[in-house]
């Protein structure tokens, strides 16, 4: 029940949505998802749980599947295809058991990259988008890339004593 609800919460705040906000979009008073969170209610039917999950924009099979198993409701049909002992081995993602098979799921860093990109996706599919603002949107995603990666770059040629003596005492570091 806890797991559930650190998710919900988590998964709620990532999406930027209030309580209130989320209530309104599944249907349901906002004092409910509340008591869930604080676990006070146990973890809601299959169907709030998929409505949640709509609306928390999550259409990554693999965390959509986990938020049922937190919740206790995972049909095998939401599990099939992930799990597997032997694509942890090689990616060295968590097993959680379940039942007689194991469930794949990605460690938390991988699903918050799946999160970004999932989120670059949907702003580049939002149908409001004029065909210059996707370019400008584009463009902006692209020369953000080539700042990390000249930041990155930059750090590891320079090690932090190096970089620090360099710019001086009280010079901030981009």
């Amino acid at each position: 029940m806890e797991k559930f609800a650190d998710l919900l919460r988590e998964n709620r705040q990532r999406a930027r949505l209030t309580q209130k906000d989320l209530a309104e979009r599944v249907g349901v008073d906002h004092s409910y998802i509340s008591k869930i969170e604080r676990g006070i209610y146990a973890p809601p039917a299959r169907d709030k749980v998929l409505a949640i999950v709509d609306v928390l924009g999550i259409t990554n099979r693999a965390v959509r599947a986990y938020f049922l198993l937190a919740a206790s409701c995972a049909s095998t049909d939401d599990l099939e295809g992930l799990y597997g002992e032997s694509h942890a081995e090689d990616t060295g993602d968590n097993i959680l058991p379940f039942a007689a098979a194991a469930f794949h799921f990605p460690q938390p860093d991988q699903l918050e990259e799946e999160a970004v990109l999932e989120k670059i996706r949907q702003l580049l599919r939002f149908a409001g988008l004029s065909r210059e603002q996707r370019a400008e949107c584009i463009e902006l995603i692209l020369s953000f890339l080539a700042w990390v990666e000249f930041r990155i770059g930059r750090e590891i040629r320079e090690p932090q004593g190096e970089q620090s003596t360099r710019m001086g005492a009280g010079s901030p570091a981009l």
